[in-house]
């Protein structure tokens, strides 16, 4: 005969404890993970903002913590950055034609920028734009440049727009989604990056609002492509989590 395998034994005791609550956590995270999701992209982009406000309140140490938390994930270039109570909330190289004091001016007096040229090499003037926060005349900017700004405040409107929608938006197309979220923002930072590393293309800069509106299409076609597939699988896992707790009798129907 062949030989039965040993029949399990019920786990119990702090095992069974630190099952229960590990599901009953995925349970949470599976019903609710919309409003985490949102929570967690708006504290994100709220956080960017902190920095400059402390900077504006002396409080220095703590901004420049946050700076540095998030420059591995943004290039942080003040020319390319929202600023706060400064004279302007934005200052932009002089090559993007906008009607405002651009950046070359504004900064002309500060000590990290003399001798150094943004038209004959731009790329030995990013140390200084990535490192220069502002001052209290030009006010400070915030620790996301504006293209990610769009893309995190895109996102946080898209999900509490899919809040609303919800099993009634279809998934958005791949191709979709990288035609109007991917190629724009290619097309708008892939030139303005060749004009500068390639002599023969004129040096073009693009506009805050050509960022704002690039950085918008990509987070609202994120939302559009993920989420309605998040919100299958997390029903699904919610459904699979509840049918556990209710076998072991650790929620009831009600």
């Amino acid at each position: 005969m062949p030989e039965q395998e040993p029949s399990r034994q019920p786990i119990t005791g702090w095992q069974r404890a630190l099952a229960v609550a590990a599901t009953r956590l995925a349970y949470g995270i599976s019903r609710r993970w919309l409003f985490l999701f949102n929570l967690v992209v708006a504290f994100y982009l709220g956080l960017s903002f902190l920095a400059p406000i402390l900077m504006l309140g002396g409080m220095e140490r703590p901004a420049l913590l946050i700076y540095k938390i998030y420059s591995p994930a943004c290039h942080q270039m003040a020319h390319r950055s929202w600023f706060l109570s400064g004279e302007q909330g934005f200052y932009p190289f002089r090559s993007t034609g906008i009607d405002v004091v651009p950046f070359e001016e504004a900064v002309k007096d500060e000590p990290a920028f003399q001798g150094l040229d943004p038209d004959v090499n731009f790329f030995s003037y990013t140390g200084a734009l990535r490192a220069f926060n502002g001052d209290e005349r030009l006010g400070y900017k915030g620790a996301l440049c504006q293209r990610d700004v769009a893309i995190y405040l895109s996102l946080l409107i898209g999900g509490i727009l899919f809040s609303l929608l919800r099993g009634r938006l279809r998934p958005l197309p791949w191709q979709l989604f990288l035609l109007l979220g991917i190629i724009p923002m290619l097309v708008d930072g892939g030139y303005q990056m060749a004009s500068y590393l390639f002599n023969f293309l004129t040096p073009h800069e693009t506009s805050p609002l050509l960022r704002t509106i690039t950085g918008a299409l990509m987070g609202f076609g994120l939302v559009w492509l993920t989420y309605p597939h998040i919100e299958e699988g997390m029903q699904e896992t919610e459904a699979d989590l509840r049918a556990n707790l209710l076998r072991g009798g650790v929620i009831s129907e009600n």
